[in-house]
Order: C-alpha cells, then structure tokens, then sequence
C-alpha cells in the first residue's frame, strides 16, 4: 500500500555563498527513515536547514505535504552541559511530553537532575521533547555526537520505539557514525 508523500525535492541545489555544495532528488513517504551521512562540510547540515527555510536554495526546489508546524527539528547540540536543577521529569512536563512515554521512563530517570544526567538520558529527553501530538516529521541533525557506546543505545533505542508507535512518521537523521539495525533505515542521502 502506497504511503501518502510528505516531502519532495528537485534538483535541489545547496551550498553557501555562490558556492554549490551538491544536488539533491529525494522524495519521501509517511513512515520513512531517511539516513543522511557524508563527510565533514558535505552539506548534510545545509540540506537540513535549505528544507526547514533557514538557509535559501540556490536552486531547484523542495515541497512539504506538512504543515511547518508538524515539523519538529533537534539541531546538532556541541555542548549540552546546562546547568540548571531541574529534573528530567520536569523538563518534559514543560515541553508537553506526551504520556505515551511515560511507560517507556522510569521512575530512577524522571527523578533524575538534568546535572547529574549523562549524554545519552539528556539526548533521550531533547529528543522526546521535540515529540508533540501532531508532529509528522522528526528532523535530528547529529544526535549521536559526543556519546559513549552505551549512550548511543539507548538513543537508537529511544528512536526505534518512536518509530515503532508512530509508523506514519517521518524520521531525517543526520549522522557520521552507523545508526544500527535496531533503527528500521528505509532511506540514504550520501552527500
């Protein structure tokens, strides 16, 4: 059964400064996850902000079948270390974190200080705060950066459970290093 479209572009040609960096064709279906990978200044980052309007095409175009406001986007984070008392409990409480979630979190981590969480509980958290009722596409750009082995699980398993209760939506991830097979890739962008 063919999935509605959600995102499609032609010829889209990124770069900064009169400068192309590359040319992309890509259409996307409710449900898919899209892996972009390349190297360093590829312009896996300038896509992500050429799709969401931050940074102007230099040609070509892109449509959304979404309303903007169904788009939620975690830039890449380079230094997370906030240091503020909060619990992660109240944290998604702010954001409106659905209760859907609260199964998946136990009690040892809601209670827990932002401070006193490691990379991967506060990626798990950012994440889940960009989770709303009525987002469609999720757009993470480097959310495995500056995580050990074990943080990085239990991201991917925290995306692969997203996935999981909402098949129709859309996942873009940017990322250098392998996303798993715990995560269900049904697209790749090399730039």
């Amino acid at each position: 059964m063919q999935k509605n479209k959600i995102f499609s572009c032609k010829q889209l040609e990124i770069g900064y400064d009169h400068k192309p960096l590359t040319t992309v064709d890509l259409e996307l279906n409710a449900g898919d996850i899209l892996s972009i990978s390349g190297s360093n200044g590829s312009g896996k980052s300038t896509f992500i902000k050429t799709i969401l309007n931050k940074v102007s095409a230099m040609n070509g175009d892109f449509q959304w079948q979404v309303d903007i406001s169904e788009i939620s986007y975690l830039p890449q984070i380079s230094h997370e270390d906030h240091f503020f008392s909060y619990t992660i409990a109240e944290i998604l409480k702010v954001y409106g974190v659905d209760e859907l979630w609260e199964d998946d979190l136990s009690d040892e981590y809601l209670s827990k200080k932002w401070n006193e969480a490691s990379g991967g509980e506060k990626q798990k958290a950012l994440i889940l705060t960009k989770l709303t009722t009525n987002v469609r596409v999720l757009i993470l750009d480097e959310p495995l950066n500056h995580l050990d082995k074990q943080n990085k699980s239990i991201v991917l398993k925290v995306l692969a459970k997203i996935s999981q209760k909402n098949e129709d939506l859309v996942m873009i991830i940017v990322s250098h290093q392998a996303l798993g097979s715990e995560l269900k890739i049904n697209r790749k962008l090399q730039l």
